[in-house]
């Protein structure tokens, strides 16, 4: 392995995991993705990741189905998916009687998708996107979720679209509280 990069999901396929359960209501949704990042045909990969009471449930990484002209566009496609997402997971905790009254919040680190989701002005920019990604904008306009930024060192979502430093990947790992463990003692 090279000691100063590594692919984030293989390391973690080699390691055990194990979570702390507490359920609570789901505050944060990170996205992140790798514009036109696949040499084959210049696909964007889409990443997310919920936490639920500190703890990573549900995370995606996958390339998105059609080309983006703009890293802008890429992350809008990327955002809709996670808020698709964040309604299911809401639905479910529901189903087991964990009611979410507070928004979700989505965090996204592109100002520029930011602005085309909250703004309808930019319509005229974003006609090229299919019809189901503006769903996103229906749900932040009936209040289910809440948009933020936040900058891209911050983005714990990055350990699913890229190759990173071992530092950030350690990061990365520890935020979504994925822990490295041995076994000590004899059988």
């Amino acid at each position: 392995m090279d000691s100063n990069r590594c692919r984030g999901l293989g390391i973690v396929e080699l390691m055990p995991i194990f979570f702390k359960m507490v359920l609570a209501e789901v505050k944060v949704s990170l996205h992140f993705i790798d514009w036109a990042g696949s040499i084959d045909d210049r696909k964007s990969i889409s990443g997310y990741v919920f936490k639920l009471n500190l703890n990573a449930v549900c995370w995606s990484s996958k390339k998105q189905h059609t080309t983006t002209l703009s890293s802008s566009e890429a992350e809008y496609i990327a955002v809709t998916g996670g808020t698709c997402q964040a309604i299911w997971l809401r639905r479910i905790l529901c189903d087991i009687k964990q009611n979410q009254t507070d928004q979700t919040v989505i965090y996204c680190d592109n100002q520029s998708t930011i602005a085309m989701i909250k703004n309808p002005v930019h319509q005229n920019r974003t006609k090229h996107i299919e019809i189901r990604y503006h769903f996103i904008r229906d749900q932040l306009a009936n209040d289910n979720i809440v948009l933020k930024h936040c900058s891209t060192d911050q983005q714990l979502a990055d350990i699913f679209t890229k190759s990173l430093p071992v530092e950030k990947f350690v990061w990365c790992r520890e935020g979504l509280g994925i822990n490295e463990f041995g076994l000590t003692g004899a059988c």
